[in-house]
């Protein structure tokens, strides 16, 4: 724009040219034409200017209500990431924000030390790592105690836990690896099957005072147990899509990350905080985001299944905020900017038995809540209409209104679900078994999931 403008402006007059005229002083009038010249260019240049930073502000505002005509406008400049490397779904690569408040959570009267806040984000960039830079809800995987559930935790004194059904924090980072801590308090995994597992790990050189166990599954996969403070702790790092690129080194990154937590507990074991809150903070999305784990409470579970919630719920969120268009497939030609968050209640893990046509029945429940949020009503419509046409066996979800729209059916990524849109969200609700498949028939489905539905749908019409 700045070179067109250049060559749109007035020629300068020839010096060579003579402009004065009878009974004037040589050189009048040539001077005060020259005068008018000048002040006609500086108007010119003013007005580009003007239109110039008209459409700098027009371009900001559209970036900044998470709307542009190009997607390209959205994109939001982070250090320690490379534009060339970002998918382009990727607006705005890291703005996830995580804090802790007091008080701390209590599981059966003791104070829980949330793995999230022993890894922390702080933690993770002290180390010299960002997260891995993806918008859909798989970068921070975490499972925590948030005081709902009032479910009890079998203690198993020999078998330790999955990783998501236990205190646990994972990050997907960018240089392809992924860091995962787990916090095994006695209160909830005796100290005995932790123990029962060290056969597999060689002991190390203690690590700031703590004992540490190595196991190295293969060059891609490894594990510490550390003992300090009067518990438990495992750490994996996954480095089998390590970039090619990248410095890090697996077995010193993993040394570093470990000092680094061993600190960190000593400071939560005396002050416990609660689970960390997960917020973004981006120019391309200034307003709230729904959080799935918010909007779905134990209460609402045990309405829907009839039992307690366990105490653990499992989150699961993106780096920062995509970016979305709907050009394939309806007329509208804008991007528009939008965070994903997913969140699971369980009901407790029950014993394994076999179902009446001969197959495996592990007696556990869960309930998903999915959420994308949008900054404006208009692309919560479209990708409404795009779940829509892209689920399969739709139905009207029910005669009772839940948000703006409704409907029931498969997904494409979460079968038997009630989603609905209300304002600038799109929420989903199921309700499956371990195996991810409905334990009650489509019309009961519907009838538990409605209030519920229309609970959230409320709760979302506070959200600014």
């Amino acid at each position: 724009m700045q070179s067109e403008n250049q060559e749109s402006q007035p020629n300068q007059p020839s010096p060579s040219v003579s402009m004065s005229g009878a009974g004037q002083k040589p050189g009048f009038t040539s001077t005060r034409k020259g005068k008018i010249i000048t002040i006609v260019v500086v108007l010119v240049v003013l007005l580009l200017l003007a239109v110039l930073l008209a459409a700098i502000a027009a371009h900001n505002k559209s970036g900044n209500s998470g709307v542009a005509k190009d997607s390209a406008s959205l994109y939001v400049k982070r250090d320690g990431y490379n534009p060339q490397k970002l998918s382009k779904g990727t607006a705005d690569p890291e703005a996830l924000i995580m804090n802790a408040k007091k008080p701390a959570v209590t599981y059966d009267g003791k104070a829980i030390i949330q793995a999230c806040n022993v890894l922390s984000l702080d933690a993770i960039h002290q180390l010299g790592v960002h997260l891995y830079p993806n918008p859909l809800a798989v970068v921070v995987d975490r499972t925590y105690f948030d005081g709902q559930g009032k479910g009890k935790l079998d203690l198993d004194p020999y078998s330790l836990p999955l990783d998501t059904a236990t205190n646990s924090c994972d990050y997907g980072l960018a240089d392809g690896v992924s860091l995962e801590l787990t916090v095994f308090q006695p209160n909830y995994v005796p100290d005995s099957a932790v123990t029962d597992a060290l056969h597999r790990y060689t002991k190390q050189a203690p690590i700031n005072g703590a004992d540490v166990y190595a196991d190295k599954a293969d060059e891609t996969l490894r594990y510490y147990i550390i003992h300090t403070n009067g518990m438990y702790l495992q750490m994996n790092l996954v480095s089998s899509l390590l970039d090619k690129d990248s410095s890090l080194k697996p077995d010193d990154f993993l040394k570093q990350a470990a000092a680094k937590v061993i600190n960190n507990l000593a400071v939560e074991a005396k002050d416990p905080s609660g689970p960390p809150k997960i917020t973004y903070d981006s120019p391309i999305f200034k307003k709230s985001y729904a959080n799935g784990c918010d909007l779905l409470t134990a209460d609402d579970f045990k309405s829907i299944n009839g039992e307690e919630a366990g105490p653990l719920v499992r989150e699961k969120s993106g780096s920062g905020v995509g970016v979305v268009s709907f050009r394939q497939t309806t007329s509208d030609k804008n991007s528009y900017a939008y965070i994903d968050n997913a969140c699971q209640r369980d009901s407790i893990l029950g014993g394994v038995g076999v179902g009446t046509n001969g197959s495996i029945k592990i007696n556990q429940t869960h309930v998903f809540v999915t959420t994308e949020s949008f900054t404006q009503d208009q692309p919560a419509k479209l990708s409404y209409d795009a779940v829509k046409a892209s689920s399969k066996n739709v139905t009207s979800a029910t005669s009772t209104k839940i948000g703006d729209e409704a409907m029931f059916g498969d997904r494409v990524d979460q079968k038997k679900a009630l989603t609905f849109r209300k304002g600038r969200f799109v929420i989903s609700i199921s309700n499956v078994d371990v195996l991810d498949k409905p334990t009650i028939s489509d019309s009961e489905i519907i009838k538990k999931l409605t209030p519920v539905a229309q609970r959230i749908a409320n709760k979302l019409g506070s959200l600014e």
